[in-house]
């Protein structure tokens, strides 16, 4: 009887059982689970007895072009885990890497610098951005568990406020409660002092009456969501004009027929269409 039920409920499942029927197969799903034990085993690593810089300069060889990077063969899993972490920091902090160049430069060369740029299509705002924020937090003041866009918002603080934030917000993301970009934005309005208003001309009362009973709402802080959408399209633009003006595109693009010309005139409309709509609500 208990075969036939073996059977029957074998037949319900669609007549194939779920059991190995070989010795063979037996083997094979023996030999997958120890497989799957292995690969799950925690990986006992060693001490490493050099710094992330000796890793790197003797382990890592940039690509041409910046397009990547190649490890040596030699490279242990410890150390390729040091190697992870430097170029997660290195992509945090490229901001300060860029505005230090900047600062080196235009302190050295001065005038000639600021030319110099100018002449292969370099200035940009964006680049005086990093540099504005390199020179305002020098490296004594900048923490390694925050990002460049972090210390971007902490800079708006007055000196004395700004390293107590810095230190602070690290402690946070090193106990793993790092803060996003718009929490620290939001602390960072809550903190800076607001300016006295000088006192105008006496009056009525009534429009002191009339803000009273239509309070201005606070400035809209976009949702995390929001913030990564806002951070991810200024990056492509910034990208964006950086190509247009470094390659020359207007003469590469004024060279091509009709056709290709206004490829690119649809290709440029939307963000034409976004200029114009903000500059529209923008109040000056």
């Amino acid at each position: 009887m208990d075969k036939k039920k073996a059977v029957k409920k074998s037949a319900k499942k669609g007549g194939k059982s779920t059991e190995p029927t070989s010795p063979e197969e037996m083997q094979r799903l023996a030999e997958a689970k120890k497989a799957e034990e292995e690969a799950n085993k925690p990986v006992v690593l060693a001490k490493l007895d050099k710094t992330m810089d000796e890793v790197v300069q003797s382990r890592v060889t940039l690509l041409p072009g910046s397009i990547g990077v190649a490890l040596s063969e030699n490279t242990t899993i410890e150390e390729s885990l040091v190697i992870l972490d430097w170029a997660t920091l290195l992509s945090d902090h490229v901001g300060f890497v860029i505005g230090d160049i900047l600062n080196f430069s235009d302190h050295k060369f001065g005038q000639k610098y600021k030319v110099a740029l100018n002449q292969t299509g370099r200035a940009q705002s964006t680049l005086w951005g990093y540099a504005e924020t390199a020179k305002k937090i020098p490296s004594n003041m900048r923490q390694a568990a925050l990002t460049y866009t972090h210390h971007r918002e902490i800079m708006r603080l007055p000196d004395e406020k700004m390293a107590t934030v810095l230190e602070e917000e690290a402690r946070k993301a090193e106990e793993g409660n790092r803060s996003t970009t718009s929490e620290i934005r939001y602390k960072v309005q809550k903190l800076t002092p607001k300016k006295s208003k000088k006192k105008g001309k006496p009056t009525s009362g009534k429009k002191d009456k009339a803000r009273k009973a239509n309070p201005e709402p606070p400035p809209y802080q976009p949702s995390d969501e929001e913030q990564s959408k806002m951070d991810a399209a200024e990056e492509a633009l910034n990208e964006s004009a950086r190509q247009i003006k470094e390659s020359t595109l207007i003469k590469i693009v004024g060279r091509c027929d009709n056709k290709e010309k206004k490829r690119w005139l649809e290709l440029m409309h939307p963000i034409v269409l976004f200029y114009q709509q903000v500059d529209k609500i923008t109040g000056y």
